[in-house]
């Protein structure tokens, strides 16, 4: 299908009406398929999204709903990702002028307002928005919709920016004594219990011994009870205590252990990438001692290895997958999950990681490479 027949069918389907748009652009994504969508495509689609969000004809609740549906197309070509910046942006100023226009209202409802839904959307688009993020905290802190904001919005927001790399103590502890405040009262509430795990899990990038303290206090208060739990939460605990080599609360080791368990049974449900499958014939080629896909301290690492008496993380690492673009600057990070995840698990074994450019690079001295990797 040639861009100039794409843009003319978005075109014609945008003066039908939105419902009319939204199902002619999920109709290019499938037939082009694999190729992806071309760029000048995309940035004419970029100019009706911004267009029709300051007309007021995209549907409020349709934000993050448009991003989740199309970032899930990048699992395809990753590559694409940033040619949907001029939408990205859009939504992302959108969800600005709204905090703006309704910062000093009373009634405005954190939850309603989709835009924590919006932020996780972004993440599928490798996409952060520093400017987005701040003014976001900014409003959960504000006191006028404390009888508005729950304790779980303030945990989902965390661990969005825990993911994106995007914190600071400062602004943690403020939402901390926020969703204290609010959880108090509500102890009932699982969301309050998860979320406050949520909080505290958002320390570790910053200080794994204050994400203990944080825990702990919080159990101390009694706004933290092991049965309110869910299966994650419970891995976020236990990824607390592995970065601090503590012991769980006793209340809490059978949970967290049955939580252990549950992750392994699903260990063979992930599949391995073709990079990762040829990085295991090597190393099934040099008579390394090996387990693939192992659960470990809430995570899935791609190879734990034997080597001279040692227990050695080997990850292998697609750029694409790791790294993150500032959506207003086009400077590229490292993702914070990726930071998160090396604190946690490098508190106790060796972490290595393999490059899709260094394994291409190494050409027929792949083995070499791996034997150098694990010796460093």
């Amino acid at each position: 299908m040639r861009v100039s027949q794409m843009i003319a069918s978005i075109t014609q389907a945008d003066r039908l009406g939105f419902p009319a748009l939204v199902e002619s652009v999920n109709q290019i994504q499938e037939i082009q398929g694999r190729s992806g969508l071309p760029s000048e495509f995309l940035k004419s689609l970029g100019i009706i999204v911004r267009r029709r969000l300051e007309e007021g004809t995209f549907p409020k609740n349709y934000l993050a709903k448009f991003l989740r549906l199309h970032s899930g197309q990048l699992n395809r070509r990753l590559s694409d990702a940033p040619q949907w910046r001029e939408s990205v942006l859009a939504v992302s100023d959108f969800c600005l002028r709204e905090m703006d226009r309704n910062f000093e209202i009373e009634d405005f409802n954190i939850r309603n307002s989709g835009i924590n839904e919006v932020i996780i959307a972004m993440m599928g688009f490798r996409y952060r928005d520093d400017l987005l993020l701040s003014r976001f905290a900014d409003y959960l802190v504000n006191p006028l919709d404390s009888r508005l904001t729950f304790v779980d919005d303030i945990g989902d927001y965390l661990r969005s920016t825990t993911i994106l790399g995007y914190s600071s103590e400062r602004q943690l502890i403020s939402l901390t004594n926020k969703a204290r405040l609010t959880a108090t009262g509500r102890q009932h509430e699982p969301l309050v219990h998860q979320g406050l795990t949520k909080v505290a899990w958002a320390y570790l990038p910053l200080d794994a011994n204050k994400a203990l303290e944080s825990l702990r206090g919080s159990i101390d208060l009694g706004l933290i009870f092991p049965e309110q739990l869910n299966g994650a939460s419970l891995l976020r605990m236990h990824q607390i205590y592995f970065a601090n080599q503590a012991e769980a609360d006793l209340r809490f080791l059978p949970f967290i252990e049955g939580a252990i368990a549950e992750q392994e049974d699903k260990r063979w449900a992930r599949g391995a990438s073709n990079f990762e499958l040829a990085v295991e014939e090597v190393i099934y080629r040099l008579g390394l001692k090996y387990e693939r896909e192992f659960p470990l301290a809430g995570y899935w690492v791609d190879f734990l290895i034997e080597f001279n008496g040692r227990q050695i993380v080997l990850e292998c690492d697609h750029p694409l997958f790791h790294e993150l673009v500032h959506l207003r600057t086009g400077e590229v990070i490292k993702k914070g999950s990726d930071n998160l995840r090396e604190q946690v698990i490098s508190a106790q074994l060796k972490i290595v990681r393999l490059s899709t450019t260094e394994w291409d690079n190494a050409k027929e001295k792949k083995a070499e490479l791996i034997l150098e990797k694990l010796c460093t």
